[in-house]
């Protein structure tokens, strides 16, 4: 019997997981006061909701136009997910929007220049996942180095440079060991992602 899980049905979890995050964070906020962190986070959510289901239009409408608009949402949902979160720790200063407006035009030029000029879908994955590390590498240090950070932040941390790792594992694997992978090939690096 085959014990591995199928990367579609990944996808429809992780579609389920972000409307129930939504669903919920929605609900609590009706009670709760309405603050710029909070509505940054439930339009994070909200992106990588329609990400996880664009993933499921490959196939059904041009590639030309569903591989760079599942990748300009994923980054768009991390990019606003990792703001509300530096948002929330007080630290989003003009250089951290400088720094994330930044990275957001590069990766984006650069992801588009992958996507048009080299069609290897492992050059792309590659590509995403480098940036992706860079996007969150600067809340990871800030949540594990703060002094008066609560054990919560510092896990957190942790968990965010653990997703880098697996983010530079990711890359490595789809450029060296498997260079025809695609965002729906089951591998250990596809599962830990």
């Amino acid at each position: 019997m085959d014990s591995q899980l199928d990367i579609k049905t990944l996808v429809y979890l992780f579609i389920f997981g972000n409307l129930f995050i939504l669903v919920l964070i929605t609900n609590y906020r009706r009670s709760a006061p309405k603050d710029r962190a909070s509505t940054l986070f439930i339009r994070s959510k909200a992106v990588q909701l329609l990400f996880w289901c664009s993933l499921l239009l490959w196939g059904h409408i041009p590639r030309a136009l569903s591989i760079p608009l599942s990748n300009a949402l994923i980054l768009l949902g991390c990019c606003l997910e990792i703001i509300a979160l530096l948002l929330m720790m007080g630290i989003l200063g003009q250089r951290i929007k400088l720094y994330y407006i930044t990275l957001s035009i590069l990766s984006s030029i650069t992801f588009s220049i992958v996507a048009v000029f080299f069609h290897h879908s492992s050059w792309r994955i590659a590509c995403t996942s480098l940036w992706s590390i860079l996007f969150i590498v600067y809340p990871a240090y800030h949540l594990t180095v703060n002094p008066k950070g609560t054990p919560l932040q510092k896990i957190l941390g942790i968990l965010f440079y653990a997703f880098a790792g697996i983010m530079l594992l990711r890359a490595i694997v789809a450029l060296i060991w498997e260079p025809e992978m695609n965002v729906f090939t089951t591998n250990l690096s596809q599962y830990l992602y």
